[in-house]
């Protein structure tokens, strides 16, 4: 982790203008040794590839900006920008353009076999587990749980993909512009193309009932050539 750059204003209006470089071997493995271990178990094995980032931050105490932001995850590279403002309302955009993925490969990926435990931490595990021997356990009621979009939120985000490749074919031109606001996601468009010169393409708004998303929205497929699409 590299962090330069100035910040200014400390006592009156605090201003930030920096450059952040970031990177590592496993990007999974630093999501699992800051989400803990249960929501390790859920992260599938792609993540656990070297990773690069990079950006110019620039901000105050009501609005940050990422710029000039570069990620890499393996050999795929995205480059984009993120917006971020704070008030009443949260006020967020971001822009992201990828180029090629290789999906086939990310998904034939395996987990990397976690490294075998120092003979301090095995010590430390038997001690809790020892401590936690002669316990109760105590029930907790189980809570309703539901989906529900924040009504405080005002967001916009811009993401295409070049190329992705999968089951061999190749997937092109993949944009999605999508907006949340007042609660309620606006799909301005969803497409891509699919082998065969077919286009595929979603509009629509998605919200929540009843805690259960809900989506009402048109699909469109256009092939000039359907078998070339199966």
């Amino acid at each position: 982790l590299d962090l330069s750059g100035t910040v200014a204003a400390l006592a009156t209006q605090p201003r930030m203008n920096t450059k952040l470089k970031a990177g590592g071997p496993d990007l999974g493995r630093l999501i699992a040794s800051l989400a803990g271990a249960r929501a390790a178990a859920a992260l599938p094995p792609w993540l656990g590839q070297e990773f690069n980032f990079e950006a110019r931050i620039k901000g105050s105490a009501s609005e940050i900006e990422f710029d000039d932001l570069v990620f890499r995850l393996g050999d795929v590279r995205a480059t984009g920008g993120i917006e971020l403002g704070f008030g009443e309302r949260i006020q967020a955009k971001g822009a992201l353009k990828i180029g090629r993925v290789d999906l086939d490969e990310w998904l034939a990926m395996t987990a990397k076999p976690e490294p075998a435990p120092s003979a301090k931490a095995r010590q430390a595990a038997k001690a809790k587990q020892a401590a936690g021997s002669g316990g109760s356990v105590v029930a907790t009621p189980a809570t309703e749980t539901g989906m529900r979009l924040p009504p405080n939120v005002n967001a916009s985000f811009n993401l295409s993909v070049a190329a992705v490749k999968y089951l061999g074919g190749q997937i092109r031109d993949v944009r999605l512009d999508a907006s949340l606001n007042e609660g309620e996601v606006t799909l301005n468009q969803a497409s891509l193309r699919l082998p065969g010169e077919a286009e595929l393409s979603v509009f629509g708004f998605l919200t929540t009932r009843q805690g259960e998303p809900a989506f009402d929205g048109t699909i469109e497929v256009r092939a000039p050539n359907l078998r070339a699409v199966l």
